[in-house]
This record gives structure tokens, C-alpha cells and sequence, in this order.
């Protein structure tokens, strides 16, 4: 899947970064692709998220904290359309090219 402008517009808006030094494009997709991904949970009475799912995957909070890690440094190579996540955590992976085709899906896909 191509990232368009309009994609790299609403995720800077939720706080991406681009980057675009020595001949390299890349958008640091951070927390902002969280917005687009299939996520639900309740929260308990102190408020802790409980009953965490993200695509159809019921996690842990520790599991959703050590994602959390893996979104700030993740980025998307513009040049190669290339999801690189740090220690090649393949469910971050998931997760933000789920949340990618979900906003192109919502941008170019009408019904």
C-alpha cells in the first residue's frame, strides 16, 4: 500500500513525524496510527484499560505497553512503502499496517 499525502497529513496531525535527511523520507508513526487501528477495551472502576483487543488479538497491558514501545520508533520508509519496528516486533507490524489500510480505506474507498 502506497502512504499518500493526505495519510501523512492526518497522522501528523495525531502526532507522526516526518523525517527527510540524507537522501531519506521516512514517517515516524509514534502513537498517532493507534487512532486507525481495530482496538476496543473497558476500563475498570481506577480506570485501567481491561479486556484489551487489538485485531481480534485479546492482549495484557503488557503487552500493549511493550506496542506502545515498539510505535516510537517505528516508521514507514516513503521511499519503499517499508514498515520497519524496532526488534522486528511483527504484531506492531500488524497493528500499524492495519491502522494504514484502515485510514486509506476511509480516505479512497467509498461505498
Amino acid at each position: 500500500m502506497v502512504v499518500t499525502d493526505e495519510m501523512i497529513n492526518i497522522l501528523w496531525e495525531y502526532g507522526a513525524e516526518r523525517w527527510n535527511k540524507y537522501g531519506k523520507d521516512r514517517l515516524y508513526v509514534g502513537r498517532s496510527v493507534m487512532r486507525f487501528a481495530d482496538v476496543s477495551y473497558k476500563s475498570d472502576a481506577k480506570g485501567n484499560k481491561v479486556n484489551i483487543v487489538i485485531n481480534g488479538k485479546e492482549i495484557n497491558n503488557k503487552e500493549l505497553e511493550q506496542i506502545y514501545k515498539s510505535l516510537e520508533t517505528a516508521y514507514v520508509d516513503l521511499e519503499t512503502n517499508e514498515i520497519i519496528v524496532y526488534k522486528d516486533n511483527n504484531f506492531a507490524k500488524s497493528v500499524i499496517t492495519s491502522a494504514l489500510n484502515n485510514l486509506y480505506n476511509s480516505l479512497y474507498k467509498k461505498e
